[in-house]
């Protein structure tokens, strides 16, 4: 089933519905501007991702790819920094999977895919509060 959304302006998020949805498809959608950092607070149960052929730069911090299964992210101007590194991580967790991502800036990693780009090597992974830490 097809759904659509507009998330525009600072801390946008995707309908309340959107929680439960296990897909999305964005391709060709001009997406730049519209999904802010919390766009995807609280969907827990993606687990297809399209969005191909947009003007995206990064992935909102809020988007939680290790339950999707399926993403498609080709076509897309990426910005290859420690932002794009859960992306990196996605790639790699999921070798098996042809996904086509190149990058675009900056500078350094221009045409690199990001699958073989050396920008992510000083990327540090946060550790995921559990309730427990979060009440001390």
């Amino acid at each position: 089933m097809r759904r659509a959304f507009h998330a525009a302006g600072d801390g946008a998020r995707l309908p309340t519905a959107a929680k439960t949805w296990n897909g999305l498809r964005t391709d060709g959608t001009p997406f730049e501007l519209l999904m802010s950092d919390e766009a995807f607070a609280g969907v827990t149960a993606l687990t297809s991702l399209h969005v191909n052929n947009n003007k995206l730069r990064w992935l909102p911090r809020s988007l939680e790819l290790s339950r999707v299964s399926n993403l498609t992210v080709a076509n897309n101007p990426w910005t290859c920094t420690c932002q794009l590194a859960p992306l990196r991580r996605w790639m790699d967790a999921n070798s098996r999977r042809r996904t086509e991502a190149i990058c675009a800036s900056p500078p350094a990693q221009r045409g690199k895919p990001v699958r073989d780009s050396a920008a992510f090597a000083a990327c540090r992974v946060k550790p995921k509060r559990t309730k427990m830490a979060a009440r001390h």
